[in-house]
């Protein structure tokens, strides 16, 4: 348990970027599904992926987040979807 103040907000990653569309997969081979993905033609402003620096979440917790995203992500549906856990295609 942490007994000190934290701030509203604190983003926590790993410093590894992954694709919406990676993310995507992971979630489709944990829900078990086939839904069609639409690529069309990414906005210049868009970026390519999105990296979460570690550094803050670091030093304000002290501790470095080390669960790779795929288990954060299948843990969480298994959470939030039980009928779902455990499916792999």
């Amino acid at each position: 348990t942490v007994s000190r103040d934290l701030p509203e907000a604190l983003n926590i990653g790993t410093g590894v970027g992954h694709t919406a569309i990676e993310i995507y997969g992971i979630l489709q081979g944990r829900m078990g599904t086939s839904m069609p993905i639409g690529v069309v033609p990414r906005p210049e402003s868009d970026p390519r992926w999105s990296v979460l620096d570690p550094v803050r979440s670091t030093e304000v917790l002290g501790e470095y987040a080390v669960t790779p995203l795929a288990s954060g992500l299948r843990r969480t549906v298994d959470l939030m979807y039980p009928s779902h856990s455990g499916k792999e295609s």
